[in-house]
């Protein structure tokens, strides 16, 4: 068995961080580390003596491995959970921007060939058509109307 020397540098297992306590058995390098132990190793003796099953995963946002009770958890803490809500929500709003870009295309292209927003899009997506021939036609009636 190896002998650690106090003065050997220690890795905390929550953060990863130097542990700078010398001449200490310290094992995380802050309280808020050794909270977040402690309540890990509740949860994990709770499951033990209950006999749930304990699931070993990677967080979602970080990619820390984690333990956990609930099956269905996908981030190793509160923090990554909101950090992943947060992108997600910026994601979901360049779509949106997008999403309103082409529409506003549509309109202008439904225009353009004297029809409707809605029929225009029914022609495209139920009928196949594209705007040229849309555009075509509407161009002929425009001219044996004259």
């Amino acid at each position: 068995m190896e002998v650690m020397k106090l003065s050997d540098k220690k890795v905390c297992p929550i953060c990863g961080r130097t542990v700078n306590r010398p001449g200490t058995t310290a094992k995380y390098c802050s309280l808020e580390c050794r909270a977040k132990a402690d309540k890990r190793n509740a949860e994990l003796k709770r499951a033990k003596r209950n006999s749930e099953d304990v699931y070993s995963r990677k967080c979602r946002y970080c990619g820390k491995n984690f333990h956990t009770t609930v099956p269905t958890r996908k981030y190793c803490s509160t923090q990554c959970h909101n950090q992943a809500v947060l992108n997600r929500e910026s994601k979901q709003k360049e779509t949106r921007a997008e999403r309103e870009a082409r529409q506003n295309r549509l309109i202008d292209e439904a225009e353009q060939c004297g029809l409707s927003y809605g029929h225009y899009v029914a022609q495209l997506r139920f009928f196949g058509k594209t705007f040229e021939e849309l555009h075509a036609a509407h161009l002929k009636t425009l001219e044996s109307a004259q």
